[in-house]
């Protein structure tokens, strides 16, 4: 699923809610008003465990793994691991919390922005 705003300014979407029939596991979407969109609550309806999203506008690169792109790398480790979801999301964010203090540390670019440590797991709608 791919669901955001081409380079020329244009709305893209490669997947629509109406698209989605079964959605099982956990979900991060990693596009910026994830939060506050209709994507979360479409996924628990469609049979999502867990849905993960961020609100406001979410920063990435092209050219490094920084931001929400760390974030999922660091949550599927600890699902991996057999973590739960809220576990893994805790990993996921002390990890990203230790890079960027050890990038501040020795004079690097900072691999996030506070809006990725700001992901959570979105309430499931009754």
């Amino acid at each position: 699923m791919w669901f955001g705003q081409g380079l020329d300014g244009r709305f893209v979407s490669a997947l629509t809610i109406d698209d989605i029939r079964t959605a099982s596991g956990v979900w991060l979407l990693a596009n910026c008003y994830a939060a506050e969109s209709p994507w979360p609550q479409a996924l628990y309806r469609a049979g999502a465990d867990v849905v993960i999203a961020g609100g406001g506008i979410n920063y990435a690169a092209n050219a490094s793994v920084v931001g929400v792109d760390l974030l999922a790398r660091w949550l599927r480790y600890g699902l991996a691991l057999g973590l739960s979801a809220d576990h893994g999301l805790k990993l996921a964010k002390a990890r990203l919390w230790m890079t960027k203090n050890r990038a501040l540390s020795k004079g690097h670019p900072v691999p996030l922005r506070d809006d990725t440590l700001a992901f959570d797991i979105r309430p499931k709608e009754v």
